[in-house]
């Protein structure tokens, strides 16, 4: 299986769990040590703070954010677009 192909039905099962066979428990968690430079991991603390939540849970939020954006941006018929009001969309690419 190319690169691609394992990249697509990695998406496929992140974005739609009901398709086809799952291969993790419901509830089931896996652990990863991740080490970050300083200035992001005081964003996100200070991130988190602000909006009453720990550290780990908006980790896990921008994880799935990321890998949300990551995947639907795979596809060559889709664009992510950011738009503020009153300024035009910009379009999200992946760093990867």
């Amino acid at each position: 299986m190319n690169s691609m192909s394992t990249m697509q039905t990695a998406c496929t099962k992140y974005l739609y769990p009901d398709r086809g066979r799952s291969d993790s428990k419901p509830g089931q968690v896996k652990r990863y040590t991740l080490a970050m430079p300083e200035d992001l991991y005081d964003a996100l603390k200070g991130f988190a703070e602000a909006h009453d939540s720990t550290l780990g849970d908006c980790i896990k939020k921008n994880l799935r954010l990321g890998m949300t954006i990551a995947c639907l941006a795979s596809s060559k018929d889709v664009k992510v677009l950011i738009q503020e009001e009153g300024k035009n969309p910009e379009v999200l690419l992946p760093v990867f």
